[in-house]
């Protein structure tokens, strides 16, 4: 689906400095499992890379008297890589900051009201949310620091300018990294991707994020004094709070699963491994969160599409809906982390490909969620029972819809989920016609 569009720039928040703070602690982020729910965390996708692979420690600067100057040979040492030209910083206080972040979010309203319906109606969202709104509150509270691929600028919060905290310090690594590879290696063109495909575009953006953060967990491992890793994993960031589960993935994706893909392609081969894919950009989510699929070959199929509702209803839009959305989904079925189905992301593997279309009439909205999949079956037993917790209690199953898979009759809407020949289709709408018409 389509992301954030601060694709012009690439942003590092707090919460993903965060996931850094585990690194040291040596403790990755895990998830908890019940009998047959799994509760899903946001920061689930931190996972250290092999620190091993970095060799024996060598202290850079302590991020007090840490600047450009002595913080950028270290980046290109670590990343084996060597600055065109160095980054000059734009350091500013955290208001300063957040109202600069705010005012670079493009969105369009009428879009985001779209997308807004769309996962409202599959449960993600809670009614009548402010989504732009939420969006910018995000932006605002979690950036630490940002790099401009249009003008190459650096802007990194600072609260004292006479010294930096190691949070502070790791955003300039991350930053600086941005720099380095959009130099060397080139950025890909967000913005342009997310036009054109918008899991592609989400993929694209793991990828370089990814590489980021891998850069700047190496160089908290192997630089920071023992007093700033120490401060750095007693230091205690702003999270999330009540952030709806699905937008809070969909930010930190990026981080999170983008670190993981980049140290398998380092482990597999290196840095020079890492630097190809900025020529051989990963295709789809699913190669973020399978990177044994990064490289097969193994394109997304294009899902077949419903004939659509007839007049008065109006199509919307379609979205691209890849295996990273559907993942968000399956962890917190009606915006519920604790109500998440098992093994969400193996189940997740079954993706081949995914849209979802919107319509609407005046008030009213219908949504039909259409994926391939590699294993029908099993793709179909997740979507149902992700659906039944998702539509809520309220929801009954019925049989007045021949030939579905599952058909729920609900409060405020139904449901019908149609599986065959490698397709699995959903149909949600204000009554059990329009659901079943959504996605015939």
């Amino acid at each position: 689906m389509r992301r954030f569009r601060l694709e012009a720039v690439l942003v590092v928040l707090l919460v993903a400095a965060l996931a850094l703070t585990f690194v040291l602690r040596g403790a990755p982020v895990g998830t908890g499992s019940g009998d047959d729910r799994e509760t899903a965390d946001p920061l689930g996708g931190a996972t250290p890379c092999l620190q091993a692979l970095f060799g024996e420690p060598e202290p850079g600067p302590p991020a007090a008297e840490a600047d450009v100057l002595s913080v950028a040979p270290v980046v290109e040492e670590l990343r084996e890589l060597t600055f065109e030209r160095q980054p000059e910083p734009v350091y500013l206080d955290p208001q300063a900051l957040s109202e600069r972040v705010t005012e670079m979010v493009e969105e369009d309203d009428e879009f985001l009201a779209i997308q807004a319906r769309l996962l409202t109606e599959l449960g993600a969202l809670p009614e009548e949310i402010d989504l732009d709104g939420e969006i910018r509150d995000l932006l605002g509270e979690q950036v630490a620091g940002f790099y401009d691929t249009d003008t190459g600028e650096l802007v990194v919060v600072d609260d004292a300018r006479e010294g930096l905290t190691t949070i502070e310090l790791l955003t300039l690594v991350h930053e600086l990294q941005h720099a380095l590879a959009d130099q060397r290696l080139r950025i890909p063109d967000l913005e342009a991707l997310n036009d054109e495909d918008q899991d592609a575009a989400t993929a694209a953006q793991a990828l370089v994020e990814g590489d980021a953060q891998l850069t700047t967990e190496i160089y908290a491992v192997r630089s920071l004094s023992t007093t700033d890793q120490l401060a750095a994993a007693s230091q205690q960031v702003p999270g999330l709070g009540d952030t709806p589960h699905f937008l809070a993935r969909s930010l930190l994706f990026p981080y999170l699963e983008g670190a993981r893909f980049a140290c398998h392609l380092y482990r597999e081969g290196g840095w020079e491994a890492v630097d190809a894919a900025y020529d051989d950009l990963p295709g789809s989510s699913a190669e973020i969160l399978f990177p044994d699929r990064y490289g097969s070959g193994r394109e997304p199929v294009d899902p077949p599409d419903p004939r659509g509702l007839p007049a008065p209803w109006e199509e919307q839009a379609t979205f691209t809906f890849g295996a990273a959305d559907l993942l968000f989904l399956f962890e917190a079925p009606g915006n519920d982390p604790t109500n998440g189905l098992t093994d969400a992301r193996d189940r997740v593997r079954a993706w081949s490909g995914g849209e979802a279309h919107v319509w609407a009439w005046g008030g009213r909205t219908a949504v039909g969620l259409v994926l391939s999949a590699s294993d029908g079956e099993a793709m179909c037993e997740s979507v149902a029972t992700w659906w039944r917790r998702a539509a809520g209690d309220a929801a009954e199953a019925t049989e007045e819809v021949p030939g579905a898979a599952l058909a729920t009759d609900g409060r405020s809407r139904d449901g019908v989920l149609y599986c065959e020949d490698g397709s699995v289709r959903l149909g949600v709408g204000p009554d059990l016609a329009v659901a079943r018409a959504a996605v015939r």
